[in-house]
């Protein structure tokens, strides 16, 4: 659908830069082309397909061509903007915990990837009547701000929390082993050292063998089997990420546009988790679903 790297540059005023080929970035992808050009402004898109060459090729090109703005879907992205073509200014989505990548300063900014933990809580509230202690799994490093967020919804929302910290991906299965017996669901928020394929398949196995549901930061995770989760409608963080681009490139200094949280979010729900779990949701209920999985995550 988009166009990678050729040995044609077309100058345009801003680019999208796609840090691979998935269909999670043709959404938000389409509305920056249609927003930009509707407010009559050029739009290339390059796809650098998770390729470091083609990264690379993607900085030569930027710098050569300085469009006004950059946008970026994707950590490969944006990092490879933001260390390559410091100097052009930036707005990134579709990244987890930037602050990882040192995708900061003066001239960036973006849409958050991270969905206000209030709506997740009061979501599980709807669908799990049942549950009242949440288990989290942390590595020792994950003490950001989303963190302490989520421990603050959680407490507000009058859920019981059991949090438990570890020093390595390794330890995933023993923490879970420890706390299973003493929460009634287990909420993963973003952190690289707990959720490895390994240890998800694992908790999954796990927590729906002892009908305790698992509640997830992406949609990702919701198809492969966790329950459910509140994740940023991707239409609308395109529009965002366009009127970002579209007033820096009028002249506005990123300097003076803060990083947004995504204005809409979508609720996604996994059917097969749901039976397995032996849920009872009123169908009702499902009417507020944004989007139903039937894929039992591979089992």
């Amino acid at each position: 659908m988009w166009l990678a790297l050729s040995g044609l540059t077309l100058a345009a005023d801003v680019v999208v830069l796609r840090s691979d080929s998935v269909a999670a970035y043709d959404v938000p992808t389409l509305e920056v082309v249609e927003s930009l050009q509707g407010a009559g402004r050029t739009v290339r898109v390059i796809d650098i397909r998770g390729e470091r060459d083609l990264a690379d090729a993607a900085v030569v090109e930027l710098s050569r061509e300085a469009p006004s703005a950059i946008v970026a879907f994707g950590a490969k992205a944006a990092y490879a903007a933001h260390e390559g073509v410091p100097e052009v200014p930036l707005v990134y989505a579709m990244v987890r915990q930037p602050e990882r990548y040192g995708i900061s300063g003066g001239l960036i900014t973006g849409v958050s990837q991270e969905v206000e933990p209030a709506e997740l809580m009061a979501q599980l509230h709807l669908f799990t009547p049942d549950v009242h202690r949440i288990g989290m799994i942390l590595s020792t490093e994950n003490s950001g701000a989303h963190v302490s967020t989520a421990m603050e919804a959680a407490e507000a929302a009058s859920f019981q929390l059991k949090v438990l910290r570890v020093h390595g991906e390794r330890d995933v299965r023993g923490a879970y082993l420890n706390m299973r017996d003493d929460i009634d669901a287990v909420w993963l928020v973003p952190d690289s050292e707990v959720i490895t394929p390994e240890n998800f398949r694992f908790l999954r196995e796990e927590a729906l063998r002892h009908q305790k549901p698992i509640i997830a930061s992406s949609e990702v995770l919701v198809q492969a089997g966790a329950l459910m989760c509140v994740a940023p409608d991707y239409a609308q963080v395109g529009r965002q990420a366009a009127d970002l681009a579209l007033r820096i490139s009028e002249g506005e200094s990123p300097v003076d546009l803060p990083v947004e949280s995504p204005a809409s979010v979508r609720v996604v729900l996994n059917r097969a988790s749901m039976e397995r779990l032996g849920l009872d949701v009123d169908p009702m209920l499902l009417d507020f679903v944004d989007e139903v999985v039937d894929d039992d995550g591979g089992r």
